[in-house]
Parts: structure tokens; C-alpha cells; sequence
């Protein structure tokens, strides 16, 4: 069980790494309000399809949950990084300042703190 709980953090870190790097090469070239939109989409689409599969600890790690798992963190990925650069649109002639940013990490620890919450309450199974 260790194990697999290692294995699918090591997907979640790995595809979430990976994301960022595709969003450097992505961003410059759509419109980042619905590229966020597509993330977000992707992240709710992938938890939902990983809460319905039939996936116990003691069955181990089947394909479609490695998939879900890499398919979360490829689509959180680039949402803080993205946020940033929708405050800097959103000021836009102006430079992002300090009160901005810091709302934008604000919103970020709140998504840290309650998603794994939500997360964990999806799954409580007695």
C-alpha cells in the first residue's frame, strides 16, 4: 500500500512538473482564460473519473488509476503560474504589484488547503 501511494505521488509530481514545462510553450500563444478554464475542467473531469473507478489500496495500481492520477496533475499544473499572468492581464497597463500577487498566493493556499479536504472527503469510505 506504501508503495502505491509513493508510485501515484511520484505521477501527481511528475505530470504536474511536467504541465508547467508544456504551459511555457503553450501560453504565449492562447487565450489564458480559457486555457485556465481547460485545466480546471481537466482537473474536476479526472478526480470525478478517479472517484468513480474501482480502485482499492489492496488491489493495487490498475492503468486507469495511474491515468487519472497523471491526468490531475498535468491539469493542475499550470494554474498558479496562470493565474499570475491573468492578474498582470486583468492590471494591465499597470505592473503587477505587490497587493496583487500576494491576493494570488492568497487564493492559491486556500485551493491548498481545501482541496485536499474535498479530496479526502470524496474518498472517506467507511
Amino acid at each position: 500500500m506504501q508503495v502505491a501511494a509513493a508510485s501515484l505521488t511520484s505521477i501527481y509530481w511528475a505530470a504536474l512538473s511536467a504541465a508547467r514545462l508544456v504551459a511555457t510553450l503553450v501560453t504565449p500563444y492562447v487565450n489564458h482564460y480559457r486555457y485556465i478554464q481547460l485545466h480546471l475542467l481537466g482537473a474536476f473531469l479526472s478526480m470525478a473519473a478517479f472517484a468513480q473507478s474501482s480502485w482499492t489500496p489492496q488491489r493495487g495500481l490498475s492503468g486507469e488509476v495511474v491515468l487519472f492520477t497523471f491526468l490531475y496533475g498535468f491539469s493542475l499544473g499550470p494554474l498558479f503560474p496562470g493565474a499570475l499572468l491573468v492578474a498582470e492581464e486583468k492590471l494591465h497597463p499597470e505592473p503587477l504589484n505587490g497587493r496583487a500577487a500576494g491576493f494570488t498566493v492568497a487564493c492559491a493556499a486556500l485551493g491548498e488547503m481545501l482541496l485536499p479536504l474535498l479530496t479526502g472527503l470524496c474518498f472517506d469510505v467507511e
